[in-house]
């Protein structure tokens, strides 16, 4: 009746969670900001459509990066699939009667987008302030604000 019981927590175990907790919380952090779009965003570039390229170039020219939005407008549920979009941690829909709700580039994404910016936007003209009173006007019904 004396035998000594084996602990359930040592330091090996302790060294374990600590190192798998501190690279779930780097990979979350790195999901959170987009880094996993980044990565394909050629690929994900040439596979938008010509109404998702123009929101991006809206978006750019604008150069606001969160909007609010209909949740459930392909449009945007599209580019959130893609990675282009998310909706903030902890966003919901803002006002219920109108299923409205804010969505973001992720950093990385928004990052990386000004970087390629010229492919997205012809040529940096004196047109593109007219160039986003057309987008403005496109998008004016299915774009709440942008912020």
């Amino acid at each position: 009746m004396t035998e000594k019981r084996l602990p359930l927590w040592d330091r090996n175990k302790q060294a374990q969670y600590r190192v798998a907790s501190e690279r779930l919380a780097l990979e979350t952090a790195a999901r959170k900001d987009g880094e996993h779009t980044v990565a394909s965003l050629d690929a994900i570039l040439g596979d938008l459509s010509v109404e998702e390229r123009s929101f991006l170039e809206y978006l750019l020219l604008s150069g606001k990066y969160t909007v609010v939005a209909l949740y459930e407008d392909r449009l945007f549920t599209s580019l959130v699939k893609k990675g282009l979009l998310q909706v903030p941690p902890g966003v919901g829909t803002i006002l219920m009667q109108r299923l409205q709700t804010a969505y973001s580039v992720p950093r990385a994404v928004w990052e990386a987008l000004n970087q390629r910016c010229g492919n997205l936007i012809p040529d940096a003209d004196p047109d593109r302030i007219q160039r986003l009173e057309e987008l403005t006007k496109h998008f004016d019904r299915r774009v709440e604000a942008l912020v």
